[in-house]
């Protein structure tokens, strides 16, 4: 799934700074996934069983328990790891 979003669609540019810029980037990954599929926060809460201000919170601030980031990764047909991976992926080169 993470093929079918470009760096323009997801983080442009991804400077990541620390732990708080990575949360970040993560919800905003997050985000354009979902909005990709053409789902809502609330379909995405309803099938994954995760509270709504859960999935919210996710995208806004990149905050939630590995749990949470799982099932809807595992919803948006990811997982924590190729988020991850593909954040680290656009970093710019030194």
């Amino acid at each position: 799934m993470l093929a079918s979003c470009t760096p323009a669609d997801t983080i442009s540019p991804v400077i990541t700074t620390g732990l708080a810029g990575l949360d970040w980037h993560v919800g905003h990954l997050t985000r354009r996934l979902r909005l990709s599929q053409g789902r809502s926060q609330a379909e995405l809460a309803r099938t994954t069983g995760v509270a709504l201000s859960k999935v919210q919170r996710l995208e806004d601030q990149g905050h939630g328990s590995l749990d949470t980031l799982a099932r809807i990764a595992a919803a948006l047909e990811t997982s924590p790891g190729q988020l991850y991976t593909y954040i680290e992926s656009m970093k710019p080169t030194a």
